[in-house]
């Protein structure tokens, strides 16, 4: 292991170049194998370019961009295999495209077989004082000698994206494992929901191949863990109370709304964005007033200022005998009491407030996000803009879709809507209008549906598995 490590060292040193050829760069070897470089490949390099422009400038997540490129038939490294999410994040996560090399990110476990591991090791950037020479925190990256396909500015800006979106890995004696609720990739899995209370879950329906991507579906956990009734009825199952029997969603579908909810938002309301703002704070004043007490902080203290004088006047009125010493313990007593329960009051009052200033709106940064670049232009939008602004989805009978959307600046907690078992009271409030501040109620027409599919999604229009969806705009 010590030879291993003197002989990174060694190369680091060197700033030799350890690795062979790299998607985006031609190798080019010299006489010397530690004077071995890059040449940029201008098509490959083109494609590397475009990757990182889609993730940091245009918000597209890795899964639209592997479309993309699948679609527009940029070829991967291998000529032959299809781009994937996994392969887009290999190339986002690759430093060597600013020009930099970092050592160490395998460790031999075994010199005899070359058994090697990942150190999961995470690239650091050197920091500097406000003078820009003194070194603040030491980074690990080395300078390599070619010609870099991204500014480093780019490069670590794709670095925060990704990092905010994932989970971190926790080494464990059984390997890596991630630690905290797991979290789909898949972002409107994250956020989609049935009408009954269970998560749409993601179901692959046709493998990727080599000129087509992945098709998939999502569908009732519920169904998925219980069955139909007919299946149950087949294998021997006992019937449930409640069976849930609404269609799966195909990600066409989802994809399709996402483009016209965020249109919406971003495109016609341009010209109205004051007026959304208001719609937004008259909705935030009245689930303000709804949930407060209608006893004041104010009121509190007035009454508490009260009860301690009132103590103090027993006080005197026993010292002047105008009450007796048993009198005075009683009305001590009583008056004790009342405080201790007014205290009680003001520190829960204080609680409420604090948790409704915690949850305000922030109006500016709401403006902000509504004014938001965002592409509409592709199959749908990137994962990271549903993560930024949907809180759920709920997919209800009759082709009908909320979309509550998260403008508060606060993040949606994993697995906040989660539920153990099947309830009717919370099934029953998820079709309920009155439990959401809809403020815009669209229907999408079959023509547009048939459009999208031949035109944007490239899949054959089957006229059985669509109808007239109907989408509801909630303000979360």
């Amino acid at each position: 292991m010590q030879c291993c490590t003197r002989g990174i060292d060694t190369y680091r040193e060197r700033g030799q170049l350890v690795q062979g050829n790299m998607f985006g760069y031609d190798l080019v070897k010299a006489i010397e194998r530690q004077n071995n470089t890059y040449k940029i490949n201008p098509v490959d390099g083109a494609a590397v370019q475009l990757i990182f422009d889609m993730y940091v400038n245009k918000g597209r997540g890795t899964d639209l961009i592997a479309t993309h490129l699948n679609v527009n038939k940029i070829l991967t490294f291998d000529r032959k295999s299809q781009w994937s999410a996994s392969k887009v994040r290999r190339v986002l996560m690759n430093e060597k495209y600013m020009g930099y090399i970092l050592y160490g990110k395998y460790e031999i476990v075994d010199t005899n077989t070359k058994k090697k591991i990942a150190t999961h090791i995470e690239p650091k950037r050197t920091k500097y004082a406000d003078d820009g020479v003194t070194v603040i925190e030491e980074g690990n990256l080395v300078r390599g000698n070619w010609e870099p396909l991204i500014d480093e500015e780019t490069w670590w800006k794709a670095q925060e994206i990704r990092k905010a979106r994932s989970n971190e890995l926790a080494n464990t004696k059984k390997g890596n494992m991630r630690s905290g609720v797991r979290v789909s990739s898949d972002s409107y899995a994250n956020k989609a929901y049935c009408e009954c209370g269970y998560r749409l879950s993601p179901q692959y329906t046709h493998a990727a191949t080599e000129t087509e991507p992945a098709q998939f579906r999502y569908t009732c956990r519920q169904q998925i863990n219980a069955h139909t009734a007919n299946y149950r009825k087949m294998h021997g199952l006992p019937p449930l109370a409640n069976t849930c029997t609404l269609k799966s969603v195909t990600d066409v579908k989802m994809r399709l709304m996402s483009i016209k909810v965020f249109q919406y938002l971003f495109r016609d309301i341009k010209d109205t964005l004051e007026d959304t703002i208001k719609i937004i704070e008259q909705a935030e004043r009245l689930n303000t007033e709804k949930g407060s007490s209608v006893i004041t902080l104010e009121s509190l203290n007035e009454t508490l200022e009260k009860l301690q004088r009132r103590l103090e006047r027993y006080i005197d009125m026993r010292a002047d005998g105008e009450i007796s010493d048993e009198q005075y313990r009683s009305k001590k007593e009583s008056t004790e009491e009342e405080i201790q329960s007014t205290i009680r009051l003001i520190q829960e009052k204080k609680v409420e407030l604090s948790k409704q200033e915690r949850y305000k709106l922030d109006i500016n940064k709401i403006r902000e996000r509504l004014e938001m670049y965002v592409d509409l232009s592709g199959f749908g939008v990137s994962n990271e803009m549903i993560d930024f602004f949907v809180e759920r989805i709920i997919h209800r009978s009759n082709e009908e879709y909320v979309w509550e959307m998260n403008l508060s600046g606060l993040p949606n907690v994993p697995d906040k809507y989660k539920i153990r078992g099947y309830s009717k009271e919370y099934s029953d409030s998820l079709k309920d209008d009155k439990n959401f501040n809809i403020v815009k109620t669209f229907v999408i027409s079959l023509d547009e549906c048939r459009e999208f599919c031949k035109n944007v999604a490239h899949r054959v229009y089957k006229p059985v598995y669509w109808q007239q969806i109907t989408v509801k705009i909630a303000i979360k």
